[in-house]
């Protein structure tokens, strides 16, 4: 028997084999890629004010705090927009139909900034967040306009100037908001750590990832026990109205002034866009400590005061009573 004429048609079955495996592979490997390679190269040749919508319409679509989107239709808005987006030719023409879209939502936290509003801000020096002085004899008066991260340092320096003084006005007029975590820190100066500030809940209520609770923490370090007045106004946000309702429900403090903005809702999205600008979506529908909802009707002072000149000397008045 020839043993090499014996072998020949193994090894040409063998060859056809492992072609036949590699063509397989191949196919899989393409069927996999290619998907990716097509969406990828019909993202890049989309139109850039087209490819910032679509990112704008996905994210607002999954992570809205709102299912109905406060009774939006907001597919079909999407859609007529993204029609029109392809007729924007400038940067300017881009974010103004983007505004235009979000509008009805009418919510006080899902806001879209352009590149060139982003480098405006970078270039604005940062406001003082915090100052404090004495106002009258044994009146501390401490003023937040925001809460921004790493701020207990700034904090024990203003305690440990005013923590002797066993009257306080704390004035969180011109405060916006700002990072939970601060807020919680500042809550914990005048409240038991562990004491409920607020509740957010997002769009799906699962046991597990639904709702967020924020609670007065020690982060700051220092703590004061002393008589507190709180001052607030329309320019009063967020953070600094969910502050302001749980120092009033817990009966820590007198609130003076008058009805805060009513801009409570959570954000936790953050979302670069194609172009180099940015969404912050509300995904969180705020209550303060007693469960109200501060969003769209805020807080009412306990005195109300409309006078900005007269409410310190009216929190002064009141202390001293």
């Amino acid at each position: 028997m020839n043993f090499e004429l014996a072998v020949m048609p193994y090894r040409s079955i063998r060859s056809r084999i492992v072609l036949r495996r590699r063509l397989i592979g191949a196919a899989l490997c393409l069927a996999l890629v290619a998907p990716y390679g097509i969406a990828r190269h019909t993202t890049r040749t989309r139109p850039m004010s087209v490819r910032v919508l679509d990112d704008v319409a996905t994210t607002v679509g999954l992570r809205y705090y709102d299912r109905v989107y406060n009774g939006v239709p907001w597919h079909r808005r999407v859609e007529l927009y993204r029609a029109q987006s392809f007729d924007t030719a400038t940067e300017a023409d881009r974010y103004s139909l983007l505004r235009r879209m979000l509008a009805p939502l009418k919510d006080s936290h899902t806001v879209i900034y352009s590149p060139a509003q982003l480098r405006r801000l970078a270039e604005q020096p940062p406001d003082d967040a915090l100052t404090w002085k004495i106002a009258a004899p044994r009146v501390a008066y401490l003023h937040i306009r925001g809460f921004p991260d790493r701020f207990d340092l700034v904090l024990r320096s203003a305690f440990g100037d005013l923590g002797s003084a066993p009257m306080m006005i704390l004035d969180l007029r011109h405060n916006g908001g700002g990072t939970v975590d601060t807020v919680d820190a500042v809550a914990g100066i005048f409240l038991p750590a562990g004491t409920l500030v607020a509740t957010g809940t997002r769009r799906y209520h699962y046991r597990w990832f639904g709702s967020s609770i924020f609670r007065a923490t020690d982060e700051a370090g220092v703590s004061y026990g002393g008589k507190l007045v709180v001052l607030t106004d329309p320019t009063t946000q967020s953070g600094a109205e969910t502050l302001a309702r749980a120092l009033q429900f817990y009966h820590r403090g007198l609130i003076v002034g008058t009805r805060t903005a009513g801009k409570v809702l959570g954000v936790d999205v953050q979302e670069r866009l194609p172009d180099g600008g940015l969404l912050r979506v509300a995904t969180l529908d705020m209550r303060a400590a007693d469960g109200a909802r501060l969003e769209g009707g805020g807080v009412q002072p306990d005195v109300v005061v409309a006078d900005p000149r007269a409410q310190v000397r009216t929190a002064v008045n009141l202390l001293k009573r």
